[in-house]
């Protein structure tokens, strides 16, 4: 299993998901969790998966997310979060990422200082596709 390299569990109807079971999956490159319930998660298991590329958390019910742990995922390319319930992201986390490319926020009801944040984040990498609500 450590050399697992592709993780879908989109679309089961998840409320809750546990992502300690990835920790130290050095080969996992994606990690699909679209189309689900799940409210929280937590991603410091992540932090250990140096492989990862994209991660796609969409089309769920989160609130509140802390990207902190992404930021040892050097080779994220691609973050998905649109369609949830987030009114306040920090993507402060997602700066020094060198081969990021883009984020989805688009569908997420932003307060006007979250839009503020991800405008100050868009315009820091305007080589990362950033696409939200916020008028930039």
């Amino acid at each position: 299993c450590r050399s697992l390299r592709e993780i879908d569990i989109s679309s089961n109807s998840l409320a809750a998901i546990d992502l300690s079971p990835l920790t130290n999956l050095k080969e996992l490159t994606t990690i699909l969790l679209s189309v689900n319930e799940i409210r929280h998660v937590d991603l410091e298991p992540l932090a250990s998966c140096t492989s990862l590329e994209r991660l796609t958390m969409g089309r769920n019910h989160l609130t509140d997310i802390d990207l902190a742990p992404l930021e040892a995922c050097l080779n994220l390319r691609q973050l998905h979060l649109a369609t949830n319930a987030f009114f306040e992201i920090d993507l402060s986390p997602m700066l020094d990422l060198p081969r990021l490319e883009e984020i989805l926020l688009n569908y997420n009801p932003f307060s006007p200082e979250a839009c503020a944040n991800i405008c100050d984040f868009i315009y820091a990498r305007p080589d990362v596709t950033v696409a939200s609500i916020c008028d930039c």
